[in-house]
């Protein structure tokens, strides 16, 4: 999609959120009964690879690998934690650059992290047990246990857990971004999308909505008629000794979270309180603390076989609760990210070997899904193409304008973006603008970002994707925008040359 391509330019407004694409949430599937009235099944079996240590340079190399970050590009260091283990073998436990850029602070292998977007494992496990034990029903409509909730008696648990419900994201809501800098109860946050109308007949299709968490946390109270946070802490925390794991507003020392300025610094994000997403992403927790529930799980320490194998979304062709299958280096893999302002990370666990990959980090800008992905290549392929950082070159600004104007998608590019999804964000025009003494790339209504000059005509922007730009001017004046990330490539034509400059 183009906003993918573009998603290093983009500033994005709602930060808690779990992305389409990654994830394939566009897949319906039928309501079903995970494991309710069976009788437990046995732990299953890992193949015999597990019993294949992970290589024993492997720290090494994810070491070196994440260390060229930043290189060229100070402000893209990742700052986070690394832990990747295969059976009960951690391999590697690893923390890179300041849990706290203001005071110095490092980073440790033990740093608490907020985890955002994770925190759907955890309510959603907690809801799981209740299930197994006979409290709570897959089939339960939410007015079973919310009396008088809009649209709640043809809503279920399972709606909920698989983000089927058709309730609307309350964090999409730009009234969010204010409100979000306070602290909030539960019952203040379900008023924040009580009644909102439904996007869509619940059952009959999957769409990502952090309000469906919310409401399971409130389900959670009202069943057991204890706080949310205790009940998880039952449930989940304690069976499996999660000691770094705590809920929202607690003073256990933890890092500070980052986010990328345009001028090309790190900024700190402050202001966010975390009770303002709830059971949806106001968690925080380690490293070591999300491998033990990985493992947990995995070992049927808390649920059933089959309910795990419901969580994690392996019995159908949907979503799993707050796990997704996905595919890594050609394995197939479970995984969910972790969003939330001023932080990003991934679980990513592999049945058929035992093997668990997890990167918490506190920055915004070096995204944990392309860490996870990479640092599983090097675990499956061995091989990594080594990432270089472009420089600056001293171009001046009289011989960059001629790439400044407004353009228009080509006709092959947009044909191509609706073929490959129909759903997609229509993106009907970008600017370059000159901007003091450099150039900007924006796309109206999503952000802006600095053009970096490479040579005369190239340029570079300082992303994740290493996205690259190329103005190729045509003999008639007009001129052809080439972008490019990894293996994608958008091509926009020139409709205009006067687009003004910011400054």
């Amino acid at each position: 999609m183009l906003l993918q391509l573009l998603a290093p330019l983009q500033r994005s407004l709602h930060p808690v959120r779990v992305h389409l694409a990654a994830f394939a949430l566009l897949l319906a599937c039928d309501p079903h009964t995970a494991g309710e009235g069976r009788e437990p099944e046995p732990e299953p079996e890992v193949t015999t690879r597990a019993a294949e240590a992970l290589a024993s340079d492997l720290d090494s190399r994810v070491v070196t690998y994440i260390e060229q970050y930043g290189r060229r590009w100070p402000t893209f260091r990742f700052h986070g934690a690394v832990l990747v283990a295969r059976g009960d073998r951690v391999a590697v436990d690893r923390a890179f650059g300041l849990a706290d850029i203001l005071s110095g602070v490092s980073n440790e292998p033990g740093t608490v992290f907020r985890v955002g977007t994770l925190s759907a494992q955890l309510t959603a496990t907690a809801t799981m047990r209740l299930v197994e034990s006979g409290v709570l029903s897959l089939q339960d409509p939410v007015s079973r246990h919310l009396p008088g909730w809009p649209g709640g008696d043809t809503i279920t648990l399972e709606h909920l857990l698989g983000h089927r419900s058709g309730i609307p994201n309350y964090t999409d809501d730009l009234a969010f971004e204010r409100w979000k800098k306070a602290p909030h109860t539960l019952e203040a946050t379900l008023e924040c999308f009580r009644g909102d109308p439904l996007e869509f007949e619940p059952g009959s299709d999957t769409a990502p909505s952090n309000s469906n968490y919310v409401l399971l946390g409130a389900v959670l109270e009202a069943t057991t008629g204890l706080p949310y946070e205790q009940v998880v802490a039952q449930q989940v925390l304690e069976p499996l000794g999660l000691e770094h794991t705590h809920y929202a507003l607690s003073a256990e020392p933890q890092a500070v979270g980052m986010t990328y300025h345009e001028d090309d610094y790190l900024e700190v994000v402050h202001g966010v309180h975390l009770t303002s997403f709830g059971p949806a992403g106001g968690w925080l927790s380690t490293t070591g603390d999300l491998l033990r529930l990985s493992r947990g799980l995995a070992r049927g320490r808390l649920l059933s076989a089959r309910n795990v194998k419901q969580m994690h979304g392996l019995l159908d062709s949907g979503l799993g609760y707050g796990w997704a299958p996905t595919e890594l280096a050609g394995h197939a893999a479970v995984s969910w990210p972790g969003v939330i302002d001023g932080f990003n990370g991934a679980v990513v666990y592999v049945p058929e070997d035992d093997t668990t990959i997890i990167v918490l980090s506190n920055s915004e800008v070096v995204p944990a899904g392309r860490l996870v992905d990479d640092i599983a290549t090097l675990i499956y392929d061995d091989e990594l193409t080594r990432r270089e950082e472009a420089l600056e070159a001293p171009v001046p600004i009289e011989d960059q304008l001629s790439a400044v104007g407004r353009y228009v998608p080509t006709r092959g590019t947009e044909e191509a973006l609706a073929a490959a999804d129909a759903d997609a964000d229509v993106i009907h025009e970008v600017f370059v603008r000159r901007d003091g003494d450099h150039l900007v790339f924006e796309v109206p209504q999503h952000g802006r970002k600095r053009m970096y000059p490479e040579r005369k005509g190239q340029f570079f922007f300082k992303d994740g994707a290493q996205t690259r730009a190329q103005v190729i001017l045509r003999a008639d004046r007009s001129a052809l925008l080439v972008l490019e990330a990894g293996e994608g490539e958008l091509r926009l034509i020139r409709v205009a040359d006067d687009a003004p400059a910011t400054r």
